[in-house]
């Protein structure tokens, strides 16, 4: 299959195994930057990324470590540990399949099968377990093991035109089932019941599963305006006329994550001072926006949103990178200005903008924004209204 959902509509199939080879060029030209002769992959993102397999790898994370994709560089190949074969493209040669193993011992005797005891000199890993560690340096005692996660999300951080398609249609499927849960705010509804909607909302378009399981919730309204209260957790509580309602949750294609939010009155045309509340949220994300431009830095997105929200400490990050989850950069998080400097935007790279602004006895407003980076400035590929607190 070749066509992808949603981009039908453009007369642009998304090509998959063009975007398969596409991001597995750019590992291995991530490698060579990196001097890296082997990858050993865990994470489920990579290994997705890597190989196009949807397939139930090693999950690291949800277990000790245990790689779940080799890569080759000078072979340009890479195998698969995996219990079946569902899922892994047909261009990738069932040879190139590997039994999985709990046992480290059988797992890796098949790295020394795949990789050979004489050719592995550096040997990148995107996260490894104390057990691997040693594990590693007794199978291949003349290479040195070291962080390959820095080349993997180099490569992944710049998008191809399949991947952005695939991003379009993720973010189409979850504003349409956002949509659908704003038509139905009104009184009485509970916060659950809108979490509900939204989810069956998007069983139409054949998705049933969402990235989170996302917060649609009326925010507190009292706490310090210094460190602004957020809740996520949806509950029984029940909305009342002009409650403000805060809504971000988001769903998948081909694995590729859209995050979205809106913030919504409920049945009520809007104050004063919700709409005065929204016209600061506005100014927040405008000039972070102005901040997406290429060579600019996380740190300058995070200095905008502090310009326009003076001596605010956020809740929870105001922006993060997009694609197969989340990815860096992450800003206004406890890693700090030097981690933020270090993140550079280039064209192709793609940022979720989601400021939050609060007042005392009016609420708070989160809204997402998603944000492709290009040469001539930013181009948003969210297209929901903000509706009456915008008009």
């Amino acid at each position: 299959m070749t066509t992808g959902l949603i981009a039908r509509d453009t007369g642009s199939p998304i090509d998959f195994e063009r975007m398969r080879r596409d991001r597995f060029q750019r590992v291995l030209d991530a490698m060579e930057r990196h001097t890296l002769d082997i990858l050993l992959v865990g994470k489920p993102a990579n290994a997705r990324y890597i190989t196009g397999a949807n397939t139930n790898t090693n999950i690291a994370g949800g277990r000790g470590f245990s790689p779940s994709v080799v890569v080759l560089r000078e072979r340009k190949d890479f195998h698969i540990m995996t219990w079946w074969d569902a899922g892994v493209p047909k261009s990738v040669p069932r040879a190139n399949l590997f039994p999985a193993s709990w046992n480290p011992a059988n797992t890796l005797q098949n790295l020394k099968r795949i990789i050979g005891a004489s050719q592995a000199r550096r040997i990148g890993v995107d996260l490894m377990s104390p057990l691997y560690a040693g594990l590693l340096s007794q199978a291949f005692p003349q290479a040195s093991v070291v962080n390959g996660e820095a080349a993997l999300l180099e490569a992944r951080a710049v998008k191809t035109p399949e991947e952005l398609d695939c991003l379009r249609a993720a973010i189409a499927i979850s504003e349409g089932a956002l949509a659908s849960t704003i038509a139905a705010i009104r009184p009485g509804r509970t916060e659950r019941d809108l979490l509900g909607t939204f989810e069956k909302a998007a069983t139409v378009y054949g998705v049933t599963f969402p990235i989170s399981q996302g917060g649609f919730c009326i925010q507190p309204l009292s706490g310090h305006r210094d460190r602004p209260p957020l809740r996520f957790l949806s509950s029984d509580r029940p909305l009342r006329a002009g409650d403000l309602v805060t809504m971000s949750s988001g769903f998948s294609y081909m694995a590729y994550d859209a995050d979205i939010g809106r913030t919504w009155p409920c049945k009520a045309a809007p104050t004063r001072a919700q709409k005065s509340l929204f016209s600061r949220w506005r100014a927040a994300f405008d000039a972070m926006l102005a901040e997406c431009k290429p060579g600019r830095a996380a740190a300058d997105i995070h200095a905008a949103y502090r310009n326009a929200e003076p001596g605010v400490t956020p809740p929870a990050p105001i922006a993060h990178g997009s694609g197969l989850g989340i990815e860096p950069p992450i800003i206004a998080t406890p890693l700090g200005e030097g981690v933020e400097r270090s993140w550079k935007l280039a064209p192709g790279m793609l940022i979720t903008l989601q400021p939050y602004v609060w007042q005392k006895g009016v609420g708070g407003i989160l809204a997402k924004e998603t944000v492709l980076i290009t040469a001539a400035g930013p181009e948003l590929l969210t297209a929901l209204p903000h509706g009456p607190l915008a008009d």
